[in-house]
């Protein structure tokens, strides 16, 4: 039994850029097929036409593109959550960020790395300041996860209520071995809710979402003044995630929303 959540985005303050570059075309130079030389070949370009050449030169090239946008806090990627096969009762790891296309909730993101990444580039310039290099007001990232689904569309049973989705935030001490990997480890300024790192290697708890919850999670935090730049989180191993299942399901493949909220600001109260 194989059970798909698939991510439905939902933001606060989201920016999205369209990059469109200009229609340029790249000759290349060297050797066509026919073994003429000059420029403005297409590939493939070989560097002689002779065979078994050991000189000569070919060359091509392509073009690099990027949308520079400054000023914005931004979700720029979430994860998808695709978990093992397992039974009713059980508990089911994560075993890849596969993207869902058979659901209603398909966004086209393809969030298949399994990343998860808030991008903050905004300073006291946007508000009088002068030096533009102090972070404005922190933001805060939410997450909740929606009621299961059958994805056979002819079922008419109600899945069942109860599924518990539990995200592994961080390791707390290890977080120098760990730094870049899955779970998350917080760079300086940033906090995650629901974990109280406990023991001598300073664990922390994961972040746990019961499916149809009325209100969504607070899983990372920034304090106001801080968070500027990238954090990125990867969940995309075993450890990362993990479903326990009802007692009551059926039989069946399922799939469930999870819904993200990044909010400028810090939250009115301490998660």
């Amino acid at each position: 039994m194989q059970f798909n959540k698939k991510v439905l985005l939902a933001t606060a303050g989201v920016l999205a850029g369209t990059l469109a570059p200009a229609a340029t075309t790249f000759a290349a130079s060297g050797y066509d097929q026919a073994g003429n030389s000059g420029s403005g070949i297409n590939l493939p370009v070989y560097t002689s036409n002779t065979i078994n050449d050991t000189s000569g030169s070919a060359q091509a090239k392509s073009v690099a593109t990027v949308f520079i946008k400054t000023g914005f806090l931004q979700l720029t990627a979430v994860p998808n959550l695709n978990f093992e096969n397992s039974y009713a009762g059980g508990i089911s790891k994560l075993k890849d960020n596969a993207d869902y296309t058979g659901s209603d909730y398909n966004d086209g993101n393809n969030n298949s790395d399994g990343r998860l990444q808030v991008d903050d580039s905004r300073t006291s310039a946007a508000s009088g300041g002068t030096s533009g290099t102090t972070p404005l007001n922190g933001w805060y990232l939410q997450v909740s996860l929606g009621d299961f689904k059958s994805t056979d569309s002819s079922s008419t049973t109600p899945a069942a209520s109860g599924w518990v989705l539990k995200i592994n935030n961080g390791v707390g001490a290890q977080a120098t071995a760990d730094a870049g990997t899955s779970p998350f480890v917080p760079k300086a300024g940033i906090t995650v809710a629901q974990s109280t790192p406990t023991g001598a290697d300073g664990r922390a708890a994961s972040t746990r979402l019961v499916s149809g919850a009325a209100s969504g999670t607070t899983m990372w935090q920034a304090a106001s003044g801080q968070g500027a730049g990238t954090t990125t989180g990867y969940f995309h191993t075993s450890r990362a995630a993990n479903l326990s299942i009802p007692q009551s399901v059926t039989d069946g493949s399922y799939y469930a929303p999870i819904t993200w909220t990044l909010n400028a600001g810090v939250p009115s109260t301490t998660p």
